[in-house]
């Protein structure tokens, strides 16, 4: 069995007391699991900090350093500039070259290449993750947190997915920028690209934050929630975590056996 906490926008701040909330969902997180023997991962995608700042970078490490070796995670606007309005290339390469490596994780995702993780609980229980940077390079506050993946980067994560090693594998992609668009400051401007890809690939679940969510337990976290979906993309779950922290709530993902099952924790 595999096990996933998904979290979104922790936004780590200079000052300690501005961390507390995040503190406070991630110590209930280390609780809930056995990080250190079972095949259990927390997910944070994107936003972990909120100004791309190397005081802020230092906090986060502090909170994720528990969870080396056992983390995903993927920027978010915020991790590559102030107020995540400018992109700065300095907080970029802080993030994949500081960061990153003092977690474990030796990957640059400023290559704009999907980042790809297969889970194995040894028990005949396999997790394709693949994790993507939608950050775009910015210039102006005009342009606020709009997202993309890139044609580049979509063509290679449909040659992964498209894999037929991974047919019978259920696949999980994650990334910061809700796949929507929207309001324009705020969408992702291949959303529909990416969603048909994912329809194509039979993805079973898509994990994100940025913005728009809701952690409401009544709420069953289904992709009808986000009202993203204007047609049938056929991926089962579309979990948005923008508000996990304020609401102290995260997303539990469980696999078992190649069943996919969600809830609110």
């Amino acid at each position: 069995m595999i096990k996933i906490a998904h979290v979104s926008d922790l936004h780590f701040h200079k000052k300690a007391e501005d961390n507390e909330k995040a503190l406070s969902l991630l110590d209930r997180i280390k609780g809930a699991y056995d990080f250190a023997h079972d095949e259990a991962y927390l997910l944070a995608t994107g936003d972990i900090v909120d100004d791309g700042e190397i005081s802020q970078y230092n906090n986060a490490l502090t909170a994720l350093k528990p969870f080396e070796e056992h983390l995903l995670v993927a920027p978010g606007n915020h991790d590559y500039g102030f107020g995540g309005n400018i992109f700065s290339h300095d907080s970029a390469l802080l993030f994949d070259n500081e960061f990153l490596p003092n977690l474990g994780i030796n990957f640059r995702f400023m290559q704009k290449q999907p980042m790809v993780r297969l889970l194995d609980d040894g028990a005949g229980t396999k997790l394709l993750t693949v994790g993507l940077n939608s950050v775009l390079e910015t210039s102006t506050v005009l342009d606020f947190a709009r997202g993309g993946i890139g044609k580049q980067q979509l063509s290679d994560l449909n040659t992964i997915l498209s894999n037929p090693g991974y047919a019978d594998i259920p696949k999980f992609v994650y990334l910061h920028h809700r796949p929507q668009k929207c309001i324009w400051f705020l969408e992702m401007v291949d959303a529909e690209d990416f969603m048909a890809v994912m329809n194509q690939n039979n993805v079973s679940v898509v994990a994100f934050g940025h913005s728009g969510g809701t952690m409401r337990p009544e709420e069953p976290p289904q992709a009808r929630i986000m009202n993203i979906i204007k047609k049938e993309y056929g991926v089962k779950y579309l979990l948005n975590a923008n508000s996990s922290v304020d609401a102290q709530k995260y997303y539990e993902i469980v696999v078992d056996n190649g069943e996919v099952s969600v809830s609110i924790k």
